[in-house]
């Protein structure tokens, strides 16, 4: 990490670190309020959130699970902001930087940023009235379909019980040890990628409200950006029925 991208980390710490520390200390920045005294150190929070999001952007590619981080505490203080006006507006420029960016192809860093990414789309879904923006639908959609295109179909596990006698070339065992130790972290991100996708598409479908009025063009658009199944596209159609 350069001298610069770590002062701007430390930065961002200092930030997220000291609004956590107030709001979760004082219960009443989370409640909504007429207090002016509230109201203005909540405002202040929304600011310094904003303020900080440029340094957030720098962690990205380099620390893309810290990027992610960060982003979802962002928004699960913004969640709780008394001042809705500005805070829902930090909060679309931070869905419109994290739903931009693709997951990390690197396959140790991939699950633990699915888990971050889906827990901050999650938080936004469970805004009031968040889900009637069939755009922000698709777009929860389409993270669906790129951990579908992350799975290997008809994949079959590659790590085995090496039981490797010595030979006379130590390099041959430590070339066969660490293909198959690759292999095995291969096959666990293609078993959990399997887990999450049920998860996730199933929660995204059977759990989140979707608009009321039927939309051939919008059950298009999320079918194809989550690769729906024929049977997910029925359930998705029967909610209009």
């Amino acid at each position: 990490m350069t001298s610069s991208l770590l002062a701007g980390f430390m930065k961002v710490t200092l930030i997220i670190f000291f609004v956590c520390c107030v709001t979760s200390s004082n219960p009443l920045l989370h409640a909504e309020t007429n207090s002016l005294g509230t109201s203005s150190r909540s405002l202040n929070f929304v600011q310094d959130i904003k303020v900080s999001l440029p340094e957030i952007e720098k962690l990205w590619p380099s620390e893309p699970e810290t990027y992610l981080r960060y982003s979802k505490q962002a928004v699960s203080i913004l969640a709780g902001a008394t001042n809705r006006v500005l805070a829902q507006s930090v909060m679309l420029a931070v869905w419109t930087n994290v739903m931009e960016k693709n997951l990390p192809t690197n396959e140790l860093q991939i699950l633990s940023c699915i888990e971050v990414k889906w827990e901050t789309i999650r938080i936004y879904l469970n805004q009031e009235g968040f889900s009637e923006d069939k755009s922000r639908l698709v777009d929860a959609a389409k993270f669906i379909g790129e951990i579908r295109s992350r799975i290997i179909t008809n994949y079959v596990n590659q790590g085995k019980k090496l039981s490797i006698s010595m030979p006379d070339h130590p390099e041959t065992v430590r070339r066969l040890v660490e293909e198959n130790a690759r292999n095995i972290i291969t096959d666990n991100v293609q078993q959990e990628l399997r887990i999450r996708n049920w998860m996730y598409a199933n929660d995204l479908l059977g759990n989140v409200p979707f608009p009321k009025r039927k939309d051939d063009k919008f059950i298009e658009a999320f079918s194809q950006a989550a690769q729906l199944t024929g049977d997910e596209i029925k359930q998705l159609k029967a909610k209009y029925d």
